[in-house]
């Protein structure tokens, strides 16, 4: 039978009608509904309850007014006893069988008063709906599987996995509704307990004692600037998960930054930022591997202004141009994009790229007394090129420089300028010294399309 829900149930199904004709099946709040069609053993006939008893009787004594056929009535009520359907009762089987019964009985999960409440509510109703997916093939299954698949099913989580869980909680408007209405709230207490989340709080005034989806989303985001930018711990401890579990919250929190169609998230960072005055809590350049919070560009661009403003060495621009490789793809710089208000980052790449390549090119073109045509031409395809592609990159981000145009954008252009003029000077000094406009191995852009594109 494995876990199979639906098997359980027409395993017990199937016993009844073994001994009997007709059984009356009473399962409060209707929790194994979704499965009753497809349990009904063969030959059986099932009568549904429907808002009124009285149908169900004109229904059975119209159809087979001696009972010769063999026949389920279902009740997704509690028994009210009507004088008829006690007689078939008699005649027949009382079944009593709910979600949580069938538990009992099938999986030998121990059920008591609190887990009736919630296997009754109608996040079970969905677990029935979702039980394949949910509960999956593992054996066998325990107590706590079954809660997490609770959590899940009233939170419309992919699976049981903590992750899931903790993201759908994050990420459904009415999910702190949703686990309120269905009584699972102390269920995902604990459960976040189980997580190292600190769901008591004996100091924090911003969230005491609280499982709000606004602390749960500063446990995730403050573990990942603790972990990925070294931020000082120090003040957060009441809304830090435990030490030994930051990293797997961390890892939550890059998944769900990674989210693109979560509206939800960027008005949460901004609550946590504002709630928590992330940028005083922010300083230095290893904050640059903090993905959550988009406050961290706003500071890293104070601390490079600063830092460039004292020169251009090779070590500067490396720094510049790893701050900026880290920074230049976060959802935070995407998202700028898209509002067509881009953060530096791509500018300040292409300004170090060129910054770093002139130099060398300058030095080279400088070095050699005389270029023939071919020669400079095949250095340009080579790799010149990339300085032509960088500028024009830097000219289309230029806008979003802002206080980093004068230490960084404005020396860029001036050392592609420089790459200009020394290049034009050789390039006149071959053409003084050649007494043909052609080319060897290089076709005039006139011949292109003829001889390479169409042969």
């Amino acid at each position: 039978m494995g876990n199979s829900l639906l098997q359980a149930l027409q395993h017990e199904l199937e016993e009844v009608f073994q001994e009997h004709s007709i059984a009356v099946w009473y399962d409060l709040g209707g929790t194994l509904s979704a499965l009753v069609e497809k349990a009904v053993p063969q030959n059986v006939h099932l009568l549904r309850f429907e808002r009124a008893y009285l149908p169900l009787r004109v229904k059975l004594e119209e159809t087979d007014p001696f009972l010769e056929k063999r026949w389920l009535i279902y009740i997704p009520a509690e028994s009210r006893k009507p004088s008829w359907l006690r007689d078939y009762e008699l005649a027949g089987r009382r079944l009593d069988l709910t979600l949580a019964d069938l538990l009992s009985r099938a999986f030998d999960i121990p059920v008591n008063r609190r887990m009736r409440e919630i296997l009754s509510t109608p996040a079970a109703k969905r677990l029935v709906e979702r039980w394949e997916n949910l509960l999956g093939s593992t054996l066998p299954i325990t107590f706590r599987q079954v809660k997490y698949a609770l959590l899940a099913a009233a939170l419309d989580a992919t699976s049981t996995a903590p992750r899931d869980l903790i993201l759908s909680y994050v990420t459904r408007e009415d999910a702190h509704v949703s686990l309120r209405e269905n009584g699972l709230l102390p269920e995902f207490r604990r459960f976040l307990d189980d997580q190292g989340f600190v769901v008591a709080s004996a100091h924090l005034p911003l969230f005491p004692g609280d499982v709000s989806p606004l602390k749960v989303a500063a446990a995730l985001l403050f573990s990942e600037a603790v972990v990925n930018g070294r931020l000082n711990t120090a003040g957060l401890e009441d809304v830090l998960p435990r030490e030994e579990n930051r990293s797997q919250w961390a890892s939550w929190a890059m998944e769900w930054l990674r989210h693109r169609d979560d509206e939800i998230l960027p008005q949460m960072v901004r609550e946590v930022q504002e709630a928590y005055q992330i940028e005083e809590r922010l300083s230095g350049l290893d904050i640059a591997g903090i993905q959550g919070f988009p406050a961290v560009d706003e500071v890293l661009v104070r601390e490079l202004e600063a830092l460039l403003k004292t020169g251009l060495s090779p070590e500067i621009l490396d720094e510049v141009e790893r701050i900026a490789k880290l920074r230049a793809n976060t959802r935070w710089a995407r998202e700028s994009a898209d509002m067509t208000a881009p953060l530096p980052w791509k500018a300040s790449l292409a300004a170090v790229e060129i910054l770093k390549a002139v130099p060398d090119v300058s030095k080279k073109l400088s070095q050699k007394g005389q270029w023939s045509l071919k020669d400079l031409f095949d250095q340009y395809a080579e790799g010149w090129w990339h300085l032509d592609d960088a500028y024009r990159r830097l000219e289309a981000y230029w806008d979003s420089l802002g206080v980093l145009e004068e230490p960084l954008g404005l020396p860029a252009a001036r050392a592609y300028e420089e790459f200009l003029n020394v290049l034009a000077r050789k390039v006149a000094m071959a053409l003084e010294n050649t007494h043909s406009w052609q080319i060897p191995d290089w076709l005039p852009q006139s011949r292109v399309l003829e001889d390479e594109v169409i042969p």
